[in-house]
């Protein structure tokens, strides 16, 4: 009742929705990979998928770049969830630059969060 209250419940399933995913891609096994961005940023890989969480907590819009570090795929594809809508939208597949991967451009509005989530493309 408490979240239900406070509308929180809609968010919360999008946290389940995640949790899963990690839980499914890395068999229970997480390890922390460096990510830099403008914003608050946090990096996990599990398994062969990766997520990074990106936080805008300022009051202004935000259009921010992500690099992750060590990322040794060919090619990824990529993926954005939206935690407090539930959403997700897929922007394109990627290519690292070496063993690093950059995303330029993402959109934050004030007080927003996503989830980036890579995936290698298997025979790209």
């Amino acid at each position: 009742e408490y979240f239900d209250r406070r509308e929180m419940t809609p968010y919360f399933r999008g946290v389940r929705a995640i949790n899963d995913l990690m839980l499914e891609a890395g068999n229970g096994s997480f390890e922390g990979v460096n990510v830099d961005s403008k914003v608050e940023s946090y990096g996990v890989k599990c398994g062969d998928t990766y997520f990074a969480y990106l936080l805008n907590s300022s009051s202004n819009t935000i259009i921010t770049n992500l690099s992750m570090e060590s990322v040794a795929e060919a090619a990824m594809s990529v993926q954005y969830f939206y935690p407090a809508d539930n959403k997700y939208s897929n922007p394109e597949n990627l290519r690292p630059d070496g063993d690093d991967l950059n995303i330029e451009g993402i959109r934050l509005t004030p007080g927003s969060e996503i989830i980036v989530i890579l995936r290698p493309i298997k025979n790209y």
